[in-house]
């Protein structure tokens, strides 16, 4: 056992993100419903506990009070919460070069992942 100062930025779940996140490579990202990120967490997009996986194109970053608050209720939460902080999220992976990370690939998979769970919304790429 032990004890851990609760500004410690903590990951349950291994990502990409999260260790982009403590290299500062993520520099202007803001959480997945808009939020500015101060004690990030991984979220899933579709919750574990609905049958989402463990992996990248089901992560997104967010703060652990907006992850607790969440909880396992569809994507949509995150939507109709703050569509354009979901958006910015996005816009920000298609705008930016991060060494060692394809953004893009990244930004595709989770737009993917939103359009196959989600019950009210639909992601158009419209490039």
């Amino acid at each position: 056992m032990r004890v851990q100062p609760t500004d410690t930025v903590v990951f349950k779940y291994h990502s990409p993100l999260k260790d982009l996140y403590k290299a500062g490579k993520l520099e202007g990202l803001r959480s997945f419903s808009g939020e500015e990120l101060i004690k990030p967490s991984i979220d899933h997009i579709k919750p574990k506990s609905k049958g989402g996986e463990d992996n990248i194109g089901n992560y997104v970053l967010t703060n652990q009070k907006e992850n607790a608050d969440r909880g396992n209720k569809n994507i949509d939460y995150y939507i109709e919460k703050n569509q354009q902080g979901m958006l910015d999220y996005i816009k920000w992976f298609e705008t930016h070069k991060v060494e060692g990370f394809d953004c893009i690939g990244y930004i595709r998979k989770v737009i993917n992942t939103i359009n196959r769970v989600s019950e009210k919304f639909i992601i158009l790429n419209e490039r």
